[in-house]
């Protein structure tokens, strides 16, 4: 269980929460076809990814966005220093690719 803060209401209230590896395991993953993770979840994701251990294993695909009000980058930072991937960003809404360099 978890409590969730709702900021517009200044409430908050308890969820039952499962980590990505739990949903891993209940679908029988063989590991053979490419896992992709999409993430929003305002500001959670480092908390998500480590309860992804065993998804991260198979070099899934994430897909993300970094928080305006974060200048130090944290997720991105955590994705790149502690996961060891390359971070790319869709930059102005354009169809192209870039890499980053924190």
């Amino acid at each position: 269980m978890s409590i969730v803060y709702n900021e517009v209401e200044e409430s908050s209230v308890i969820c039952k929460t499962i980590t990505l590896d739990a949903i891993f395991q209940k679908f029988n993953h063989d590991g053979k076809d490419r896992v992709v993770i999409k993430l929003d979840i305002e500001g959670a994701e480092i908390q998500a990814l480590k309860g992804a251990s065993d998804i991260l294993m198979h070099e899934p695909l994430i897909i993300y966005e970094d928080h305006g009000k974060d200048r130090n980058s944290t997720i991105s930072r955590y994705i790149s220093e502690e996961l060891g991937y390359e971070i790319y960003a869709i930059v102005n809404n354009e169809h192209y690719l870039c890499t980053i360099a924190l």
